[in-house]
């Protein structure tokens, strides 16, 4: 009954794992397809560039550039204007002219201001030989973009969450031991190459930049924070972000929890080494739990040490029926150590996650325990470096030391409030 119970679940894994192979196949496929289509029928070479901005007297100003290859080009712009509240959209029409196009004539454009949520597209059209060509570019001015991508991530996290809530609850299969050890693995992956990758969006959409400046949590690029010079990237949490002139690139935080990007990204690569370390001996103790022979004969066989035992005399019926119980009396203890044995091991994975996923946190804490110590922090940051990564690996250390450092501010406070209430109550007798 077991072998058919594990024969489904590796059959619906396999199917799981079919289906994400056939849709890696078929978007590659169309990926070549479409070279190979673009080789033999090339089309012109089409870059567009297009900025928002606001003159002097606060009136938007749409402008770009159109080239193919490095050769200026000439056609039309239409660029249509959204604004999300109050909503409103407008079309307007610039001409391109030695690949530039502006929209600096065009008066309809006076009814937004520089505190809007702009959604800009130019739809830019030029004729080659005869052949009229377009392509469309997007700008945006305090909003994030129109992408998928926040829907993908919001699908990715639902399917990871099914997916961990099917393998750390309910009774603990053989099955759900090799969904929880591949996801381990993935999650590793995961947080090793994202610290990387993520921040690079950025680069593709910089309006999130202004977005998260204006919002209560946000990666902002910082130059002074709390009276400290920091000048990089850094998470802001609950400052406001300002600026001392318009152009500047940088943002001033004078209160808030301001820590750099840095901390944050080592703090995560701290705890998926962490899970490198550990991952290993837990697949290796789960699989030796997993493969032990639970039956009669595997029980007895590791009783006697793989040692046979010399043949008995034939025994009487209540001598049998007492075997029995105790033969099974042993089995279900066996069976219960190894059922507390495999729990265990599933707690410990699954604390390995909450490490990992609490990693970021203790580096904030940590971070801040610096500055207690006189000097160290602006001594010298390869102990920031270290104490950040290590926020993640020695995830135990870190937080019996900010146990440690909580009690003792709490033991002083506690001191404090007595010595005052103490006070308060002479005062009150003498006044009597």
């Amino acid at each position: 009954m077991n072998n058919s119970g594990t024969g489904n679940g590796v059959n619906g894994l396999t199917i799981f794992f079919g289906i994400i192979i056939w849709i890696i196949i078929f978007t590659a496929g169309y990926y070549a397809f479409s070279a190979i289509y673009h080789y033999y029928f090339p089309s012109p070479n089409l870059q567009v560039s297009l900025q928002i901005a606001f003159d002097e007297k606060n009136k938007l100003v749409i402008s770009g550039k159109a080239r193919e290859s490095t050769n200026p080009v000439s056609g039309l712009a239409t660029l249509t204007i959204n604004r999300e509240e109050p909503a409103l959209s407008v079309v307007v029409l610039a001409d391109i002219t030695a690949g530039n196009y502006s929209s600096s004539e065009q008066k309809v454009l006076q009814t937004f201001t520089p505190d809007d949520a702009l959604h800009v597209e130019a739809d830019i059209s030029v004729s080659n030989e005869g052949d009229i060509f377009s392509k469309k570019v997007n700008a945006y001015s305090n909003r994030l973009p129109d992408t998928w991508l926040t829907e993908i991530v919001m699908v990715l996290g639902i399917v990871l969450f099914g997916f961990l809530f099917y393998t750390y609850t309910g009774k603990y299969t053989k099955h759900k031991n090799r969904i929880a050890i591949g996801i381990a693995y993935a999650i590793v992956a995961v947080a090793l190459i994202l610290p990387f990758i993520a921040p690079l969006a950025i680069n593709y959409y910089p309006e999130t930049v202004e977005v998260m400046a204006k919002s209560p949590v946000g990666i902002v690029k910082v130059g002074k924070a709390n009276d400290q010079m920091l000048d990089q990237w850094a998470l802001n949490i609950g400052g406001i972000a300002s600026k001392a002139k318009p152009e500047d690139e940088k943002y001033d935080i004078p209160k808030g929890i301001v820590v750099p990007l840095y901390v944050l990204i080592l703090a995560i690569l701290g705890g998926a080494v962490n899970m490198t370390r550990e991952l290993p001996k837990l697949q290796h103790d789960l699989a030796s739990v997993w493969d032990m022979d639970f039956s009669w004969s595997g029980i007895k066989s590791s009783m006697m040490f793989g040692k046979e035992q010399p043949d008995k005399p034939a025994a009487t019926s209540s001598e049998a029926v007492q075997v029995v119980a105790e033969k099974s009396n042993i089995g279900n203890e066996l069976l219960s150590k190894e059922d507390r044995r495999r729990n265990h091991l599933r707690g410990e994975l699954i604390r390995q996650h909450m490490y990992l996923m609490t990693s970021p946190l203790l580096a904030i804490v940590t971070y801040y325990m610096l500055f207690m110590v006189e000097g160290l922090l602006a001594e010298s940051i390869p102990i920031v470096v270290v104490i950040s990564f290590a926020a993640g690996l020695l995830h135990e250390t870190v937080v019996s030391t900010i146990s440690e450092y909580a009690n003792f501010y709490l033991a002083k406070l506690k001191a404090s409030f007595e010595k005052k209430a103490k006070d308060l109550n002479i005062q009150n007798q003498n006044v009597e």
